[in-house]
């Protein structure tokens, strides 16, 4: 991608009005800008990644799986990252957008939530955002199984395996052609 001029020095100003503690950087990849807060994480924030990375470490062990810490570390690391992030500056359906007034906009309304709304209305947030999801999640494997009772092969092969017999299989048998016809 090409380099992409740095944003606006009002902007950015206008940005840590908001809160000292916002940036916004050019990420490539993906190739757009994002607006992140610098320090949610207090002391070091190496020791804090490796903590984590033990953690994390010690979570696969217990799970039964080798994974070398270099590897922990690289998704600690990629975790704390994400932790950081507050917004991508993209268009509704994804695509790059420059840093301009629409995002300090944007981040002027996800502060003002932060600031002004209380527990129970999060909660209420949170609720409703779950229930969505829920159904959405509900909406998505009603569309799965519909497209199972329509599928007649799968519904033969699932009976056939619910009844414990030898699955059936279409056999192709090529024609051959003899001076006396076609044989099977």
């Amino acid at each position: 991608m090409t380099p992409v001029a740095a944003p606006d020095r009002l902007l950015v100003a206008a940005l840590k009005r908001i809160d000292p503690k916002l940036s916004v950087t050019f990420d490539d990849p993906p190739g757009r800008y994002a607006v992140y807060y610098d320090v949610p994480f207090e002391g070091c924030s190496d020791e804090a990644c490796r903590l984590i990375a033990r953690d994390l470490q010690r979570s696969y062990q217990e799970a039964g799986y080798l994974v070398p810490f270099a590897e922990c570390e690289r998704q600690a690391y990629q975790q704390m990252q994400h932790a950081k992030l507050v917004c991508y500056v993209v268009n509704d359906d994804g695509s790059f957008r420059p840093f301009d007034q629409r995002t300090i906009q944007k981040v002027e309304r996800m502060d003002w939530y932060r600031r002004h709304l209380g527990v129970q209305d999060w909660q209420a947030m949170m609720n409703v955002k779950a229930d969505a999801m829920a159904k959405q999640q509900a909406r998505d494997m009603e569309s799965i199984w519909d497209a199972v009772r329509r599928d007649r092969r799968f519904a033969n092969a699932a009976h056939d395996l619910v009844w414990g017999q030898r699955a059936t299989r279409s056999i192709i048998v090529p024609a051959t052609v003899s001076s006396e016809g076609v044989t099977p």
